[in-house]
């Protein structure tokens, strides 16, 4: 069984970006909605996922209204698991990854998915989060039997 994922926002947009169904941020996104990957969410990452897709120029690249956005939401929340938000021991490497960082302390078995490059290497940098953070095609290849079932 596949632990709880932290998915970052740019593995999300990328995800309803690409037009190949099998890119791995694609892949990702299905199994989210489809609940074969438990995200683990805050509010604080509910809402950064929905301002992004609402930005002008990411919006018209994926072609969704805001109430289509809001039931793409809809579905990932109905597998979800909400966290509030915690205190992290481990500064993130960047102050608006705060929200991001404090979920994967907040689960010890919590696995990140992300294509930022500062979450990557910070977390290289940190013995207990250096096996929980993944670049999209690393996780989509070491869990390939769960998400493309």
């Amino acid at each position: 069984m596949i632990p709880p994922v932290v998915v970052d926002t740019n593995v999300l947009v990328a995800g309803l970006l690409t037009s190949r169904q099998a890119a791995p941020a694609a892949v990702i996104l299905d199994a989210m909605i489809d609940g074969r990957l438990r995200a683990l969410l805050s509010l604080d990452l509910l809402t950064e996922y929905r301002d992004v897709l609402l930005r002008p120029a990411i919006a018209r690249r994926h072609g969704l209204s805001a109430e289509q956005v809001d039931t793409v939401l809809a579905e990932i929340v109905g597998y979800a698991m909400i966290e509030p938000a915690e205190v992290c021991p481990v500064d993130p490497p960047d102050p608006d990854d705060v929200h991001v960082w404090a979920l994967l302390c907040a689960r010890p078995e919590a696995l990140l998915i992300t294509g930022d490059a500062r979450l990557l290497a910070a977390a290289k940098d940190v013995p207990d989060l250096r096996e929980r953070v993944f670049e999209p095609a690393e996780f989509a290849e070491r869990w390939k039997d769960a998400v493309e079932s």
